[in-house]
Protein backbone atom coordinates (compact mmCIF):
# COMPACT_ATOMS: atom_id res chain seq x y z
CA UNK A 1 0.00 0.00 0.00
CA UNK A 2 1.21 3.46 -0.86
CA UNK A 3 -0.21 6.60 0.75
CA UNK A 4 -0.05 10.36 0.25
CA UNK A 5 0.66 10.20 -3.49
CA UNK A 6 0.06 13.61 -5.01
CA UNK A 7 1.22 13.33 -8.62
CA UNK A 8 0.94 11.04 -11.62
CA UNK A 9 4.70 10.38 -11.38
CA UNK A 10 4.40 9.26 -7.74
CA UNK A 11 1.51 6.93 -8.61
CA UNK A 12 3.49 5.46 -11.51
CA UNK A 13 6.55 4.91 -9.30
CA UNK A 14 4.43 3.34 -6.54
CA UNK A 15 2.82 1.01 -9.08
CA UNK A 16 6.24 -0.25 -10.17
CA UNK A 17 7.39 -0.69 -6.57
CA UNK A 18 4.26 -2.67 -5.67
CA UNK A 19 4.67 -5.01 -8.66
CA UNK A 20 8.37 -5.52 -7.90
CA UNK A 21 7.67 -6.29 -4.23
CA UNK A 22 4.88 -8.76 -4.97
CA UNK A 23 6.90 -10.56 -7.66
CA UNK A 24 9.89 -10.86 -5.32
CA UNK A 25 7.82 -12.26 -2.46
CA UNK A 26 5.40 -14.49 -4.38
CA UNK A 27 7.16 -15.96 -7.40
CA UNK A 28 4.01 -17.56 -8.83
CA UNK A 29 1.86 -14.47 -8.34
CA UNK A 30 -0.57 -13.66 -11.12
CA UNK A 31 -1.09 -9.93 -10.92
CA UNK A 32 -4.22 -8.70 -12.65
CA UNK A 33 -3.91 -5.07 -11.64
CA UNK A 34 -3.47 -2.55 -8.89
CA UNK A 35 -6.26 -0.50 -7.36
CA UNK A 36 -5.68 3.24 -7.05
CA UNK A 37 -8.12 5.07 -4.80
CA UNK A 38 -8.30 8.64 -3.52
CA UNK A 39 -7.49 9.18 0.14
CA UNK A 40 -10.57 9.32 2.33
CA UNK A 41 -11.13 12.58 4.14
CA UNK A 42 -10.35 12.67 7.83
CA UNK A 43 -13.13 11.45 10.06
CA UNK A 44 -14.28 8.28 11.73
CA UNK A 45 -13.57 5.03 9.91
CA UNK A 46 -16.27 2.42 10.07
CA UNK A 47 -16.50 -1.14 8.89
CA UNK A 48 -19.65 -3.05 8.07
CA UNK A 49 -20.07 -6.54 6.77
CA UNK A 50 -22.50 -9.35 6.12
CA UNK A 51 -22.13 -13.01 7.03
CA UNK A 52 -24.25 -16.11 7.32
CA UNK A 53 -24.25 -17.55 10.85
CA UNK A 54 -25.06 -21.26 11.13
CA UNK A 55 -27.46 -20.63 14.00
CA UNK A 56 -28.93 -17.20 13.28
CA UNK A 57 -28.73 -16.94 9.50
CA UNK A 58 -27.82 -13.60 7.89
CA UNK A 59 -26.12 -11.14 10.25
CA UNK A 60 -24.69 -7.64 9.90
CA UNK A 61 -21.42 -6.63 11.53
CA UNK A 62 -20.51 -3.07 12.54
CA UNK A 63 -17.37 -1.62 14.06
CA UNK A 64 -14.97 1.25 13.90
CA UNK A 65 -12.39 0.66 11.21
CA UNK A 66 -8.64 0.37 11.33
CA UNK A 67 -7.01 -0.76 14.56
CA UNK A 68 -10.36 -0.97 16.36
CA UNK A 69 -11.47 -3.90 14.23
CA UNK A 70 -8.12 -5.38 13.23
CA UNK A 71 -6.43 -5.46 16.64
CA UNK A 72 -9.15 -4.89 19.22
CA UNK A 73 -11.89 -6.89 17.44
CA UNK A 74 -14.34 -4.18 18.55
CA UNK A 75 -17.39 -5.17 16.52
CA UNK A 76 -21.07 -5.88 17.09
CA UNK A 77 -23.46 -8.19 15.23
CA UNK A 78 -27.21 -8.16 14.61
CA UNK A 79 -29.55 -10.53 12.80
CA UNK A 80 -31.15 -9.02 9.70
CA UNK A 81 -33.44 -7.39 8.83
CA UNK A 82 -32.32 -4.38 10.84
CA UNK A 83 -34.54 -1.61 12.11
CA UNK A 84 -33.06 1.80 12.92
CA UNK A 85 -33.31 1.11 16.68
CA UNK A 86 -31.42 -2.19 16.23
CA UNK A 87 -28.69 -0.36 14.40
CA UNK A 88 -28.44 2.37 17.04
CA UNK A 89 -28.14 -0.33 19.74
CA UNK A 90 -25.41 -2.09 17.74
CA UNK A 91 -23.49 1.18 17.36
CA UNK A 92 -23.74 1.90 21.10
CA UNK A 93 -22.45 -1.63 21.82
CA UNK A 94 -18.96 -1.16 20.38
CA UNK A 95 -16.34 -0.07 22.88
CA UNK A 96 -15.35 2.76 20.54
CA UNK A 97 -18.80 4.39 20.81
CA UNK A 98 -17.48 7.37 22.82
CA UNK A 99 -15.29 8.18 19.83
CA UNK A 100 -18.37 8.26 17.58
CA UNK A 101 -20.30 10.71 19.74
CA UNK A 102 -17.19 12.71 20.55
CA UNK A 103 -15.31 12.56 23.79
CA UNK A 104 -14.52 16.03 25.14
CA UNK A 105 -10.78 16.76 24.93
CA UNK A 106 -10.46 14.14 22.16
CA UNK A 107 -12.56 15.76 19.44
CA UNK A 108 -10.45 18.74 18.47
CA UNK A 109 -11.11 19.60 14.86
CA UNK A 110 -14.04 17.25 14.37
CA UNK A 111 -17.71 17.72 14.92
CA UNK A 112 -19.56 15.59 17.43
CA UNK A 113 -22.24 13.27 16.09
CA UNK A 114 -24.73 10.76 17.41
CA UNK A 115 -23.96 8.05 14.86
CA UNK A 116 -26.94 8.96 12.65
CA UNK A 117 -24.99 8.64 9.42
CA UNK A 118 -23.98 5.11 10.45
CA UNK A 119 -27.65 4.20 10.90
CA UNK A 120 -28.44 5.52 7.41
CA UNK A 121 -25.55 3.52 5.96
CA UNK A 122 -26.71 0.27 7.57
CA UNK A 123 -30.50 0.58 7.19
CA UNK A 124 -31.58 1.43 3.65
CA UNK A 125 -34.54 3.67 3.05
Amino acid sequence: MQLQLTSRAQVSKAYGEILTTVRARVLAAVIKGVSVQPMAKTGIEEVAGLAHDRTFGPVVMFGLGGICVEVLNDVAFRVVPLRPRDTRAMIREVRGFPHIVGVPKCTTGRSRCAGGHFVKALVPG
